[in-house]
Formats: structure tokens, sequence, C-alpha cells
């Protein structure tokens, strides 16, 4: 006994001293009973592992310059979400592998009532429809050329955003808060980007594909406005706007999407306002911009016939003409939309000096779809 008592003198070793504090903390700490212990996940949860690969072969003919041809990957990416608590808190992490390997979603979701939820981390910009429906599901590998002229850097950013979804799915509002950089790339921020997306569906619910694999036996239409805005923000409100100098703008685009018996049409219009400082009057540049685009899946084929023409410009003071974009192909799906082939044409004109070369791209790209 008294040598276990000595060893609590101020003589002792440090190390000893230090395991009896820890053994006294755990003894004082309360122990929860067994009822007071929760599973992380309980038989409502459930965790899905996806995947999208797209390898493409594309020849490139481009007035001024040499004639190319080669493979690359468009996209390799892994695909995990799940539910957590009986699906009230969700989460997504989307790391893509091709080119330079980087997150592309990272997000957790928590749902409250009457369809309502906050989403916090990288996310899909709320804003356009091609980002509603993703390239996987297009009637094109590509987003349109008024699509990537006006929309943030990469679609995505690290922010906040709610959203509200109606029962039967067909209206739906979302909000957020966002740093204004881009995909992966934390840094704070002078002031948020703030972007807003709503809209309203007649005769069903949204699809999450442009095409109409279903054959929506009667009409559906989809008609939906997003709204951005950033102050002093760096990103790159459109091509050949000089990279990390600052601007206030503002964009807002209309878009419509309907399908019926296999035929499905998009449509959508771009506006955008963009006023740079570091002038005694920053003048304001004015951007627009459309695109159209269909598809036809044939009766009793799994083969769609696809068409998309799009066009944007920026400062007519300027610019002798806009910037466009014709393209025309056919898809063969395979197992549903989780195996697809397309062979793609397109046709892109411009005008002198926009610093964009004429030219012609044809695209034939395998497209495999896993838990999708």
């Amino acid at each position: 006994m008294a040598r276990f008592a000595g060893s609590l003198l101020p003589s002792s070793r440090p190390s000893s001293r230090a395991l009896v504090l820890v053994a006294a903390l755990l003894l004082l700490v309360p122990r929860p009973g067994a009822s007071q212990l929760e599973p992380v996940l309980s038989p409502g949860d459930n965790v899905r592992v996806g995947a999208i690969l797209q390898p493409v072969y594309r020849y490139q003919g481009l007035e001024g310059e040499d004639d190319r041809t080669g493979f690359f990957l468009r996209r390799a990416r892994i695909d995990i979400t799940g539910q957590l608590l009986e699906g009230r808190v969700r989460f997504r992490l989307l790391p893509d592998l091709a080119g330079n390997p980087m997150p592309r979603d990272a997000w957790v979701e928590v749902r409250g009532p009457q369809g309502t939820a906050l989403r916090m981390g990288q996310q899909v910009v709320p804003f356009h429809l091609q980002r509603e429906r993703p390239m996987a599901r297009a009637h094109f590998g590509d987003r349109a050329l008024a699509v990537r002229r006006f929309e943030v850097s990469g679609g995505r950013d690290l922010g906040a955003m709610g959203s509200w979804t109606a029962p039967d799915g067909r209206a739906f509002l979302s909000a957020g808060a966002f740093n204004g950089r881009g995909m992966n790339r934390p840094e704070p921020t002078e002031a948020p980007l703030l972007a807003t997306r709503a809209g309203i569906s007649l005769g069903g619910a949204p699809s999450s594909s442009e095409t109409d694999l279903d054959r929506s036996p009667a009409p559906v239409i989809t008609l939906a406005a997003g709204a951005m805005s950033a102050r002093r923000s760096l990103l790159r409100p459109r091509p050949g706007f000089a990279a990390e100098a600052a601007a206030d703008w503002w964009t807002w685009t209309g878009d419509l999407h309907a399908r019926y018996r296999g035929l499905s049409l998009v449509a959508a219009w771009f506006e955008q306002y963009v006023t740079p400082e570091g002038t005694p009057q920053p003048p304001e540049i004015r951007g627009d911009g459309w695109y159209l685009s269909a598809g036809w899946v044939l009766p009793g084929h799994d083969i769609e016939l696809a068409f998309r023409h799009s066009e944007a410009q920026w400062d007519r003071r300027r610019e002798g003409g806009p910037t466009r974009e014709t393209g025309g192909g056919v898809t063969f799906f395979h197992l549903g939309h989780q195996l697809q082939t397309r062979l793609q044409f397109h046709r892109i004109r411009t005008v002198p000096g926009s610093g964009v070369a004429s030219g012609n791209i044809l695209t034939l790209e395998h497209q495999i779809l896993l838990g999708g």
C-alpha cells in the first residue's frame, strides 16, 4: 500500500501520473446505458457505388490548323451515394479520374419536413437545365456552346443550398450561397456568389434524362428559370475574360424541356451582364446565347437520332456576329440507359477576331453507366 501511495507523489514519473489521471476521468464520466447507444447505420440506410466511363475517339479539322485525331477519356467517375438515419441524411462523393483526378461532388444533405433540404459542400450550382440533366443522360456527350459560355466554371462550387420539392415532384425551388471561386478552391471571398433556380412541370414529373426512352404516353412539359449574381467575382464569366480579374456580374436563363412518345425537345436562353473593375467608368458588357436540342427514339428500337444548334455572342459593338455550333448524330442504347454508343458530328462557325477557329469535329463514344 505504501508503494502504491508513493506512486501518486510528485516524485513519480510523468507517465504514471498521466495514467492515473486518465483512469480517474474515466471513472467520473457517466457511461450511457445500452438503450442510449444507437448504431450509425440502421435497416433503412443504404450506400450505392456506381461508375461512369466515357472513352472517346475524336477527329478534329479546324481552319488554319493541321487535322488532329486521337482518343481520350471524357469522364471516368466513381459515384458513391448513400442515405443515413432512414433517409434523413444523404451524401455524395463523385471523384473524376479522367485528366487531372479531382473530386466533382462532395456534399452532405439533411432533409427536413415538407420536401425541404439543406445541402453543404461542393455541389452543382442551381442555375440551368443541363446541370440537372447530366451529360450521361443527354442528347449529346458534351454541353451546348451557350451553356459553356454562361455557367460558372465547371458548373460546381463550394457552398450551401436550400431546396424544396413538391410532394408529386412537379414543382421545385433551390437557392444557395457559394464561394464563387469554382471547384476545389476553398479560399474565402469578399462576397458570395448567389444562385437560384425554380421550375414547374405540367403533365408529369420532370425526367432525369433529356431523351425519352420511356416514351411518355402523354405530353410532359417542364418550364424553369435560374439566376446568378456575384460581386468582385474572380471567376471567368465568359471565355476570354481575364483570369483572376475582378468583376461584378449577373446572369439569368429560362428553359423548356418537353417529351412525348420518344420525342424530346430542349430549349434555353441565356443573358449575362458584366461590369469589370479598374476603369473610371466601368463599361457594362452584355452577352446572350441560346440552344435548341432534340431527340427522337425510333419506334420499336433503342436508337435515338439527335440534333442541336447553339449560338453565343458578347458585346455586339465589338463582335461581328455570334459563334455558332450545329451538331447531329445517332445513339445506340444497350441495356436501357446503362450502355450507349454515340456517333456525332459538330460544325463550329466563328467570326474573325473571336479567337476561336471554325471547323468540324467528329466523335465516336462508348458510355458505361453502372448503378445509375
